[in-house]
């Protein structure tokens, strides 16, 4: 396809002279592809801090008529849609900002695409969803930094370390240290 801004133009006669109309035909093109993920950001998120979510949907005409959803779970939290008036297919990227908390964690965000025609489009409406989902890990506040409690005797330091896990509860783990020597005790 070459030409994605088209129209039909339609001639008839009237009793007294001749007339037309433009009749308007929209040229769509589903995306290849819609992917999630967050902006500037990778591995386990912090409770309380704002993150940027980011949807791109590939090769896409008009974009104008797509509405982009983000989803936590099967919760909507937004929908965006696209001001670019350009007919020919375009990648674009739609961002959503969140705030973490505890409940959070384990959670999977995605995001759907949806190309709105209107009536006289494709029905049921041509809806393409990110192919995969993230998986949110939710560290506390508390869990990003390793606590350390120490006893000293003189012969025996005793750590007590709070160590971040998968769950938003810290995992206490005992390490005991005689001459040089380091038991674990779970």
């Amino acid at each position: 396809m070459t030409e994605w801004d088209m129209f039909v133009m339609c001639y008839y006669e009237l009793a007294d002279h001749q007339c037309c109309s433009t009749l308007p035909i929209t040229v769509y093109k589903p995306p290849d592809s819609v992917s999630i993920s967050f902006r500037n950001h990778s591995g386990p998120l912090l409770e309380g801090h704002q993150y940027t979510l980011q949807c791109e949907v590939h090769n896409v005409a008009p974009v104008e008529n797509l509405i982009v959803t983000f989803y936590r779970g099967q919760t909507a939290l937004g929908q965006l849609q696209s001001n670019n008036t350009e007919k020919k297919p375009v990648t674009e990227i739609f961002t959503l900002s969140i705030n973490t908390s505890k409940e959070d964690d384990g959670v999977q965000y995605w995001c759907e695409a949806k190309l709105q025609l209107g009536p006289e489009g494709p029905q049921p409406p041509i809806v393409l969803s990110s192919h995969q989902r993230i998986r949110a890990t939710v560290l506390c506040e508390s869990d990003s930094k390793q606590t350390h409690t120490s006893v000293f005797s003189q012969e025996v330091k005793l750590f007590i370390c709070m160590t971040p896990s998968t769950s938003s509860t810290p995992t206490p783990s005992f390490s005991m240290c005689f001459m040089f020597l380091l038991f674990s005790l779970v």
